[in-house]
């Protein structure tokens, strides 16, 4: 548009108000004067509204009644308030913006600009002067929340009485944040009274950095306690909790699990087998079975001798000594070879 019509809108402004100017207090030309909250926030954890807003202040500082345009640009953020307004010569108002976010966001920073334009004054139209504008900047903060998690790679474990065990745990953080750290144990009472049982539960980390999103395995090395002669069921409690939730968030976000730890009795490492009244002979764990069968053959063939002597009788006494030395024969050359 040329030099002649700008200064024909400026005059028609002109002649369209009634007051008497006072240069000094007003200005001629349509302006328009913005303020707003230099912070919102916004939390986006699982469940939340995932909102925030920020108030401003539009002011009017001229002698017209003019028409404002609001616009705001909130990068990722959705973003809603006023699209118009009209305010009276030298008013101001206030209105509110709203933000929206995704859930589960980064924590971050997100820069919003709001911008208030005069598009009409007393009803005219004013585009076609040197634009009358402001603007206001506005942080979005994303706001940190924890959300730790703890799981376990098997939920009953068995360990001889005595033995050891190494038993990973899964720690995770499922927070929007990447400098939560993580601190991992055993409930205090708990602990105390597995030690008392005899348990020794020990990890070379007490607490772990994870970033969001992520999860970090841990080994425990548990010792089962020694003496145990029957089976025996035990509890251990694992947590982890979010360093950033009891730092700022007024309340320590811990998780537990619970591990079922099974202790058996020690693997028996030696016993004895009685043949006869006044002998016995060691056996082992290892082929026990095979062993006892043998012995258990040799007792039959004893006893099947001996109910034969009875049943047919020998000829003579030196032929059944002759029958017990090749008896006994048999019996040291058989467990000779074991």
């Amino acid at each position: 548009m040329g030099r002649v019509p700008t200064l024909l809108v400026f005059a028609i402004l002109l002649l369209s108000s009634t007051i008497v100017y006072d240069a000094s207090a007003q200005t001629v030309l349509p302006d328009v004067e913005l303020e707003c909250q230099q912070e919102a926030f916004l939390e986006v954890y699982p469940g939340s509204t995932r909102t925030g807003f920020y108030f401003c202040t539009v002011r009017n500082p001229t002698a017209y009644s003019e028409e404002v345009e609001i616009q705001i640009s909130s990068d990722v953020l959705q973003s809603s308030g006023p699209e118009t307004m009209s305010l009276g010569p030298n008013a101001e108002t206030d209105i509110v913006i709203n933000l929206r976010g995704e859930q589960g966001m980064d924590a971050q920073s997100i820069s919003v600009e709001t911008m208030a334009i005069v598009v009409s004054a007393n009803g005219i139209d004013v585009t076609a002067l040197p634009e009358a504008s402001d603007t206001a900047d506005t942080t979005a903060v994303i706001l940190q929340y924890s959300a730790p998690t703890i799981q376990l790679t098997e939920a009953e474990i068995t360990i001889a009485s005595g033995q050891n065990y190494d038993y990973n745990v899964i720690y995770g953080n499922n927070g929007n944040g990447d400098d939560d750290k993580m601190l991992i144990g055993i409930s205090s009472g708990n602990l105390d009274d597995l030690e008392t049982a005899g348990f020794s539960i020990l990890s070379i980390l007490e607490n772990i950095e994870i970033e969001s999103g992520q999860s970090a395995t841990v080994k425990w090395e548990i010792r089962a306690p020694e003496g145990i002669t029957t089976e025996e069921s035990y509890q251990i409690e694992f947590y982890v909790t979010s360093d950033f939730s009891c730092r700022s968030e007024g309340l320590c976000n811990t998780q537990y699990v619970m591990l079922t730890v099974r202790v058996t009795p020690e693997p028996d490492e030696g016993g004895v087998v009685s043949l006869a009244d006044n002998s016995t002979i060691p056996f082992f764990a290892i082929g026990g079975g095979v062993l006892a069968a043998a012995v258990g053959i040799v007792i039959f063939m004893k006893r099947k001798k001996s109910a034969a002597f009875e049943q047919d009788g020998y000829e003579d006494e030196y032929e059944k000594e002759i029958d017990d030395d090749f008896e006994n024969d048999f019996e040291d050359e058989f467990f000779d070879g074991l």
